[in-house]
């Protein structure tokens, strides 16, 4: 898939257009602070926007035939069994994968996602393959997780 961080068809991350983001707001902040005369302050601005978007670079999901990986600043490994769906969501202007647990929560995946100015054209390809991917170690097409294998 051209331009994709879809590095194989079990492993999504950020593109990079969406984490070039973070340095370009980083580096707007800092010449503004530069121009207020606060050097200090944008120097501390340009490496916090900096260090961020490195660890962005490893944001995403995982899928393995066990458990559903999710990797921001820390990693949580769901697995199947205790995903009943998956699902998009919303929040303020920016689409995300959320796995509904057995348990009510609806963790927000890193990655993928889609919205203003983070636009990514393969964003419901991607949903649609973790969709996929949780039926085949699962869960079933009625939502409902999948019996345990005997």
């Amino acid at each position: 898939m051209p331009n994709s961080r879809l590095v194989s068809a079990t492993e999504f991350r950020l593109m990079p257009k969406q984490i070039l983001l973070y340095p370009g707001v980083g580096i707007l902040l800092a010449t503004s602070q530069l121009l207020s005369g606060n050097p200090a302050f944008a120097v501390v601005l340009l490496i916090a926007f900096g260090v961020i978007s490195l660890l962005q670079t490893r944001w995403g999901i995982d899928l393995t035939p066990q458990a559903l990986v999710m990797r921001g600043i820390t990693r949580r490994e769901i697995p199947w069994s205790e995903i009943s769906g998956i699902e998009s969501d919303s929040l303020l202007g920016t689409t995300m994968v959320r796995p509904h647990l057995v348990d009510g929560s609806r963790p927000r995946a890193r990655a993928p996602l889609t919205g203003f100015l983070q636009r990514d054209p393969e964003f419901e390809a991607k949903l649609a393959r973790i969709e996929e991917y949780w039926r085949e170690h699962g869960g079933n097409a009625n939502g409902s997780p999948a019996p345990p294998p005997a």
